[in-house]
């Protein structure tokens, strides 16, 4: 534990000197004005307006930037009563654990500050993602004497875009409960798994993808898992996820509220995911989707070549983590995404064998962090 608080507090400690030189450097960040969809702004909530209000204190709003006001109005003001179909976006495109959470350590033990609740509740979960990842590893025969874990907590923290692990984002969340999910399906603690899967389902749409390992489990023992079981397991599966829908349906008679918001507002279509790495690389000029196009590629060589390492229904989650948002039709936000995807990490640690290039490594990651962090810093979108 003292390794994880250790290599945490180093990285963390980094990002926040290069977020207060750069307040002093440069006057586009001292004067804050955060361009764009990361703008102070209303937000429509049916019968009344919501107005977000950003943290004041450099500490606070350093790590409150884009999507964390979606967040923040959920947890501050609810859900948008506004009725199917929908006329402007709104919060009910965004899933419901994260905020919850925000508004019990904010209600409860920080005296209404969700922007400091938010903060300690992505760190936590962090730390808490770093000690689980060591018992998934252990509890893996292929992999345990193989990984090197404290090189996976590097490898993780020095992730281009890791920073969203610490931000007010449910992406430490998400990290958290996948890799729970994986330790309890390797400990054939299923019917905590189904729990867990459940809580993901609601923390982020890639949720959906743990369902993945979990029939690889049920298809292998099949023989011995009887009917009862079997229907159990879908029971406790799918409470969870249910009652989000009734209640998305009680709110705005739209169970899949999430759907719609995210297709009519947030720009997202089905199509060739190939297509859409291809074009987002090569034939766009935006700097935003060229970094978060090559981030994709990385990801996609790095677990391409780690496919003899981990097991097939590992593969097969992390291609489809990596391929689901190009298949929206877009590639932005996808750097944010894959850093909860922590096979990656834990491939790097097998592969890069070499003290030398493994320091080269952090080096250049370091650099390339510190540079779009603060490009997400001043709102510029550069890797919301």
């Amino acid at each position: 534990m003292k390794t994880i608080i250790k290599y945490i507090l180093i990285s963390r400690i980094f990002l926040i000197i290069m977020a207060m030189s750069s307040l002093l450097l440069i006057p586009m960040i001292k004067n804050k004005t955060h361009s764009g969809d990361s703008s102070p702004r209303t937000i429509n909530q049916g019968d009344h307006i919501y107005i977000y209000t950003e943290p004041k204190p450099m500490y606070q709003s350093m790590w409150s930037v884009w999507d964390s006001k979606w967040y923040i109005s959920i947890a501050e003001d609810g859900y948008s009563n506004q009725k199917y179909p929908y006329r402007t976006t709104d919060n009910k495109g965004f899933m419901p654990l994260y905020p919850i959470l925000i508004w019990l350590f904010s209600t409860f033990i920080l005296l209404g500050n969700s922007h400091l609740a938010g903060f300690l509740i992505s760190n936590i979960f962090l730390i808490l993602s770093f000690y689980f990842l060591k018992k998934f590893v252990e509890s893996e025969e292929r992999l345990k004497d193989k990984v090197n874990i404290e090189n996976t907590y590097l490898y993780l923290l020095f992730f281009p875009t890791s920073y969203f692990l610490s931000s007010i984002y449910p992406e430490s969340l998400f990290l958290f409960l996948s890799i729970l999910t994986f330790y309890l399906i390797n400990k054939n603690k299923i019917i905590w798994a189904c729990i867990v899967i459940g809580l993901a389902f609601i923390t982020k749409v890639f949720g959906i993808f743990l369902l993945i390992p979990l029939g690889f489990y049920i298809f292998k023992n099949k023989k011995i898992i009887p009917l009862k079981k079997l229907i159990s397991y879908i029971l406790t599966l799918s409470v969870i996820p249910l009652s989000y829908l009734f209640y998305m349906f009680k709110v705005s008679n739209d169970a899949l509220a999430y759907l719609h918001i995210q297709e009519a507002f947030f720009r997202h279509n089905w199509v060739n995911p190939l297509q859409t790495i291809f074009i987002d690389i090569f034939c766009n000029t935006s700097s935003q989707t060229l970094l978060h196009g090559l981030i994709t590629i990385f990801a996609l060589v790095v677990i391409v070549l780690g496919h003899k390492i981990i097991k097939l229904e590992y593969l097969l989650y992390s291609l489809c983590y990596i391929l689901f948002t190009p298949l929206t039709g877009m590639v932005n936000g996808n750097a944010r995404y894959i850093a909860s995807l922590f096979f990656i990490p834990i491939i790097l640690s097998v592969i890069i064998k070499s003290e030398n290039i493994k320091l080269i490594y952090v080096y250049i990651i370091s650099f390339i962090q510190g540079f779009i962090f603060i490009w997400w810093l001043i709102g510029s979108g550069f890797t919301s």
